[in-house]
């Protein structure tokens, strides 16, 4: 996804991160994470990274890069 701000162009990772009450694909297991999973968690310093790696932040929640959204269906980025 782009969008456009006052002429520059930006390059948005957006979707559901986490999604509640549905089986993930068959890997060697299948889990459901729950509607609760997050409640009481801090989501203040969350990192975006790509690949799982620390030296590759793509976003954050402290610096206003990252934006989270928990709502019934899950955890949404954008």
């Amino acid at each position: 996804m782009y969008r456009i701000d006052q002429g520059n162009t930006q390059h948005v990772i957006s979707g559901t991160a986490v999604v509640f009450n549905q089986p993930s694909s068959p890997m060697p297991f299948v889990e459901v994470i729950s509607g609760e999973a997050f409640n009481g968690v801090d989501l203040s310093d969350v990192k975006l990274l790509y690949s799982h790696d620390f030296g590759n932040i793509l976003a954050r929640t402290d610096s206003g890069t990252l934006q989270l959204d928990l709502n019934s269906n899950g955890l949404v980025t954008y």
